[in-house]
């Protein structure tokens, strides 16, 4: 069976490619001229990608940080906007406004925010591996059948 011809250029290219020497190895100025063109081009590139990420996560802080009116808050929650507290100017801050609203999906059962209220309150599940039981009255027997069921769990990856 023979390769597509995208699959052959591709092959070709790759066999083309030479890997880079490092700069402290380059003996001709060309080539060490060339390095620094490349490492200069990806350095841009990665501060890009921060900057936009960096940029994100502001818009996110921001969206959150912002003072909504009543009315608005009311389109977001309808007759619970009764829920929260307003300033003597009727606003309130975004977050309040997303929390009070993924509360009352997760009264709905809506799962996944159920989930978001209980892990951004801080009270996620620990796994076994995070639990610490430093109670003092385990007994030696308490302690092996511990390491047994650690074991155990370990040896089936958590599958009865």
């Amino acid at each position: 069976m023979g390769l597509s011809p995208n699959d052959e250029k591709r092959k070709n290219s790759l066999a083309n490619l030479k890997p880079l020497k490092s700069y402290a190895d380059c003996t001709d100025e060309s080539e060490k001229e060339r390095i620094k063109e490349i490492a200069t081009k990806g350095g841009k590139a990665t501060q890009e990608c921060l900057k936009k990420a960096r940029t994100f996560k502001d818009v996110c802080n921001t969206a959150l940080t912002t003072n909504v009116s009543k009315e608005k808050a009311k389109t977001f929650l309808g007759d619970d906007v009764d829920l929260i507290t307003f300033d003597e100017k009727g606003m309130t801050d975004m977050q309040t406004v997303l929390s009070v609203r993924a509360m009352r999906l997760s009264a709905d059962g809506n799962a996944k925010f159920l989930e978001f209220v209980r892990d951004t309150s801080g009270q996620s599940p620990k796994t076994i591996s995070e639990l610490q039981i430093t109670a003092d009255i385990m007994t030696d027997n308490d302690r092996a059948l511990i390491d047994k069921l650690t074991a155990r769990m370990s040896a089936t990856d958590g599958k009865p």
